[in-house]
């Protein structure tokens, strides 16, 4: 099997976003927002080899994709998967909100909407203020009765 450059840079792309993740967790800012020390050596022999620059892959990396072919996708794009607690699945376009506990004080608060194609927007999460969640949890209430 062999790649492609789209393939190499989806993986690259993964790659510093998983190290990324692993250095926050650990408090290690060596590569963070547009570092590339310590990207590894087979990133960089990939690279050499589609012809590629660190700059290639950042570029790619920040213009974000919007629209996924699946829900997992869509929610694994801003790393909610874990949050989605429902066996519930999207109507063609329906735009469904909910509240997490996150931790936080308030709350999140997401919403998803599925196109009338069958795509699913890259969802959008915000803090909750109390307001928010007190005016939310009645109308789902209202939903759920």
């Amino acid at each position: 099997m062999s790649l492609t450059k789209a393939d190499v840079i989806k993986l690259l792309i993964a790659s510093m976003d998983e190290l990324e993740d692993f250095n926050e967790q650990e408090g290690d800012p060596a590569i963070s927002h547009g570092s590339n020390a310590g990207f590894g050596i087979v990133s960089t022999h990939l690279m050499n080899h589609y012809g590629l620059t660190f700059d290639d892959i950042l570029s790619a990396r920040e213009a974000k994709v919007n629209w996924f072919n699946t829900l997992n996708e869509a929610l694994e794009s801003e790393k909610l998967t874990t949050y989605w607690p429902f066996a519930k699945s999207l109507e063609y376009g329906e735009n469904f909100r909910f509240n997490v506990e996150d931790g936080s004080k308030n709350g999140r608060q997401i919403s998803i909407y599925r196109e009338t194609d069958g795509r699913y927007e890259r969802p959008i999460h915000y803090a909750c203020s109390h307001l928010v969640i007190s005016m939310y949890n009645k109308s789902l209430r209202r939903y759920l009765l």
